[in-house]
C-alpha cells in the first residue's frame, strides 16, 4: 500500500517482443485488447508519471529476468535492442531507463528527493487516475501541502503503537464473527452480496449452516469494509453504501486504462462505467469533507450525523486542505488517492494469503496450531455454541508466528508486482561503473523479476509457506525476515503504510482463519488460480468458489 502513489508498468504475461510492440500502438487499441493478457499493472508501492515515458517492460517475471540478462537465445536480439548504456541499464528509450540488477539499488533509492523525485509522478497520478483538475495553481498548492498531508498519514501508519490502536478500535474480530451470513432471514453484508452468494443451508441448533461465495471477493471486499471506516467514519459508509462495489470498479476497469493513456471518451463498457464508479467516489468524499467542516463550524443541522469515529488522519487532514483553502471537489480528489492506497494492494494481498492458507495442504492446521496462543476462543454465552474470539494478542501474532509470516512473505513473493520510480532531478549514477542518468529523465527499479531468480529463491515457481524461516543457530529462536523481498518498494518512496497494512492483514487472516473454514465448492481438491497483471496485487484468472461452514470448536 502507497498512500501517495509513484509506478506504472505495462505488462504482457507472454514475451518481450510482444511487449515492444505494443508500445508502438496507442493506448485505446491496447485497451480493446487488455483481456488478451496485454494490461497495465500499476504497483501499491509506485506509480507513474510524465506522459510521455509511461512505458516499463515488466513481461512474464522470468522472461524478462532472463531476457535482461541475455541467457535467453531467443530473446537476445530484443535485449540488445533495449539495451542502451551497459551495466545495469536497460531503456526503451534514453529518457526511461530500467535497473535490474540489485547491486547498489539500496543506496542508490536512498538519495533525497531533490535527487531523485517524485513531484512529477504524484501529480500525474492525481491528474489522470484520481481525476484532479489539471491546473497549475492546484498543482502548486498540492506540492506545498503534499508533505504535511502525507506526515498526517504516516505518523500513523508507521508507527506500531497509533498503528495498533486503529487495529484494536476496529474489533476485526467481532467482524469476523459475522464474515458469513448463515440464515436466510438475516441481511447480507456489503461483501457478501460483491462475492455472489449463494445459501446453502441454514444455521439452526442443531444444524450447522453453510453458504457458497466466491473467496478472493469475499475477503477483499470484507477488508476494505473494516479499513475504510477506520479512516472516515461509519457515518460515510452508511450515506455511501456502494463505496464497496464502486471501489472495486474503479480498481479493476478504469484505474489500469487510464493510467495507459486510453483517453475518457474511450467507448469501452466497463471502463465506461469505472470512470462512472470513479466519479462517484470523488464526490462521495468531496461531501464528506464539507460535512465535516460545516460539523465543526456548528453549521450542520442533520440530527442524524455522526462524525464521533473519524480518523484523526482524515481530521488532521482536513485541517491542512483549509490551511491551504483547497475546494471540496479537490480535496475528495485527494483523498480517493488515500482510499485506494489503503485499500488496492493491502485488501487483494489478503485473498490470496486467505487462498494459500486454505489450499497448502497441512498449513492450515500448522498455523492454527501456531496462532492459538495468540487468539483465545470462547463458545461460552453463545446458544448455538458458536466459537467466537475474546482476544487478539497483536504483539504475539507479529513477533512469535514465523510461519504465519512467512507465509504472508511468500504470498508476496509470488502474488505481488512491486517498482520503484524514481525522476532524476540531479546527474545520478547507480554504480561508479555505470553510465550518468540525467536530469530530466525517469528511471525504474522492478523488484517483482527478482522475486522469481532461482539464485534467491530456489525453485521459485513453488509456493513454499516456511520459506521464509530462518533458525538461530545460537537460541534455536525461528524468525521469518524479508531478506531481499522488496515488498514496500525503498528508499524515501517506500510504503507509508506498512506497519498498519501488515498489522490489518495479520488481524484479518488470524480471526478468519480461527473462526471458519472454506472447502472448494466443486467438492474436489483446492485449486490456486492462475495470476493475471493487476494494479500491484496480481489478480486471479478464474473465480474461487468455495463453500463456508463455521469452524467446529470444542472447549
Amino acid at each position: 500500500m502507497d498512500v501517495q502513489g509513484h509506478v506504472v508498468v505495462l505488462s504482457s504475461p507472454n514475451h518481450l517482443v510482444s511487449t515492444l510492440a505494443l508500445i508502438a500502438v496507442a493506448g485505446l487499441i491496447w485497451a480493446v485488447f487488455r483481456d488478451r493478457g496485454i494490461t497495465t499493472n500499476i504497483s501499491g508501492q509506485q506509480l507513474l508519471g510524465g506522459w510521455g515515458y509511461s512505458t516499463q517492460i515488466d513481461v512474464s517475471r522470468r522472461t524478462f529476468l532472463a531476457s535482461l540478462e541475455a541467457k535467453s537465445h531467443h530473446l537476445s536480439a530484443v535485449s540488445s535492442f533495449i539495451r542502451r548504456y551497459g551495466g545495469p541499464l536497460f531503456g526503451v528509450t534514453s529518457t526511461h531507463q530500467v535497473i535490474y540488477q540489485k547491486e547498489g539499488i539500496e543506496r542508490f533509492l536512498s538519495q533525497p528527493l531533490h535527487t531523485l523525485g517524485n513531484e512529477p509522478v504524484a501529480w500525474t497520478i492525481h491528474v489522470r487516475v484520481f481525476g484532479s483538475e489539471d491546473d497549475p495553481a492546484l498543482r502548486q498548492k498540492t506540492s506545498v501541502a503534499r508533505k504535511e498531508l502525507s506526515a498526517a498519514v504516516e505518523k500513523v501508519y508507521m508507527s506500531d503503537r497509533p498503528a495498533s490502536e486503529c487495529i484494536e478500535e476496529a474489533n476485526i474480530p467481532r467482524h469476523a464473527y459475522s464474515l458469513v451470513t448463515l440464515s436466510a432471514s438475516d441481511s447480507l453484508t456489503a461483501w457478501e452480496s460483491l462475492a455472489q452468494y449463494r445459501l446453502l443451508v441454514s444455521e439452526t441448533k442443531d444444524q450447522p449452516g453453510a453458504a457458497e461465495l466466491n473467496l478472493f471477493n469475499l475477503i477483499r471486499s470484507f477488508g476494505a469494509a473494516i479499513s475504510i471506516p477506520m479512516l472516515y467514519g461509519s457515518d460515510y459508509m452508511k450515506r455511501n453504501p456502494n463505496v464497496l462495489r464502486d471501489f472495486w470498479a474503479f480498481d479493476n476497469d478504469c484505474f489500469p486504462l487510464v493510467m495507459a493513456g486510453v483517453p475518457l471518451w474511450a467507448p469501452l463498457k466497463h471502463f465506461q462505467e469505472g470512470l462512472a464508479a470513479r466519479a462517484r467516489i470523488n464526490r462521495g468524499l468531496a461531501e464528506f469533507f464539507e460535512r465535516l467542516d460545516k460539523h465543526l463550524r456548528g453549521e450542520d443541522l442533520d440530527p442524524t450525523l455522526d462524525l464521533t469515529d473519524v480518523s484523526q488522519i482524515v481530521m488532521e487532514r482536513n485541517e491542512i486542505f483549509n490551511k491551504y483553502d483547497f475546494k471540496y471537489r479537490d480535496r475528495g480528489d485527494h483523498d480517493a488517492a488515500l482510499l485506494w492506497g489503503q485499500n488496492g494492494n493491502m485488501q487483494p494481498s489478503t485473498s490470496w494469503l486467505i487462498i494459500y492458507i486454505y489450499a497448502t495442504p497441512g498449513l492450515l492446521a500448522s498455523l492454527r496450531q501456531e496462532i492459538a496462543p495468540h487468539v483465545s476462543i470462547s463458545t461460552a454465552d453463545n446458544d448455538y455454541s458458536h466459537p467466537y474470539i475474546t482476544r487478539l494478542d497483536m504483539n504475539g501474532l507479529q513477533k512469535h508466528c514465523p510461519l504465519l509470516r512467512s507465509t504472508w512473505l511468500e504470498t508476496f513473493r509470488v502474488a505481488n508486482e512491486p517498482s520503484s520510480l524514481r525522476y532524476i532531478a540531479k546527474p545520478l549514477q547507480v554504480t561508479p561503473e555505470s553510465a550518468t542518468l540525467q536530469p530530466g529523465t525517469f528511471v525504474t527499479v522492478p523488484h517483482a523479476i527478482h522475486q522469481h531468480d532461482p539464485s534467491l529463491y530456489p525453485d521459485p515457481d513453488r509456493f513454499i509457506p516456511d520459506r521464509f524461516v530462518r533458525v538461530d543457530a545460537a537460541t534455536g529462536e525461528r524468525r521469518a525476515p524479508y531478506g531481499p523481498l522488496k515488498p514496500w518498494g525503498g528508499g524515501h518512496g517506500i510504503c507509508k503504510g506498512r506497519v498498519f497494512a501488515e498489522k490489518h492483514i495479520f488481524a484479518v487472516v488470524a480471526s478468519i482463519v480461527s473462526l471458519w473454514d472454506f472447502e472448494p465448492a466443486s467438492g474436489g481438491e483446492w485449486k490456486v488460480p492462475g495470476m493475471r497483471p493487476g494494479t500491484g496485487i496480481m489478480r486471479p484468472t478464474e473465480e474461487v468458489r468455495v463453500v463456508a461452514r463455521r469452524r467446529r470448536y470444542v472447549e
